[in-house]
């Protein structure tokens, strides 16, 4: 038997969008594919210039009291470009830099193209 927890995904005015399944380990399953976020909705909240609380787990996103986000598909993360994040341990602060970067897009240098001052 393996012990599972859903919750509920919701767009920014609090309509549930998506349910998400998660071990306490970390492990993370979304039903529809819809939400990148838990807890979006607190990504647009008034926040007065404090940092957006980012969760490395769902046992610390649910320890924090759901005061923040958990990161759930992180191919789709870049919507936080441009947002102060505060992390809880600087390891996880690092991975997380690491994986919200995107690289630079493959360029090729056409043969007959012309140099541009």
């Amino acid at each position: 038997m393996v012990l599972v927890f859903v919750a509920c995904a919701c767009y920014w005015r609090g309509n549930v969008s998506d349910a998400i399944a998660f071990r306490l380990g970390g492990l993370m399953a979304s039903w529809l594919g819809r939400e990148t976020l838990l807890g979006a909705h607190i990504v647009l909240a008034p926040r007065f210039d404090d940092p957006l609380q980012v969760f490395d787990s769902p046992l610390s996103w649910l320890r924090g009291e759901r005061d923040g986000i958990l990161i759930v598909d992180w191919t789709r993360a870049a919507e936080l470009e441009g947002v102060t994040l505060a992390v809880d341990s600087e390891e996880f602060g690092k991975r997380l830099r690491q994986r919200l970067t995107r690289p630079a897009p493959p360029m090729v240098l056409r043969r007959n193209a012309q140099a541009v001052a």
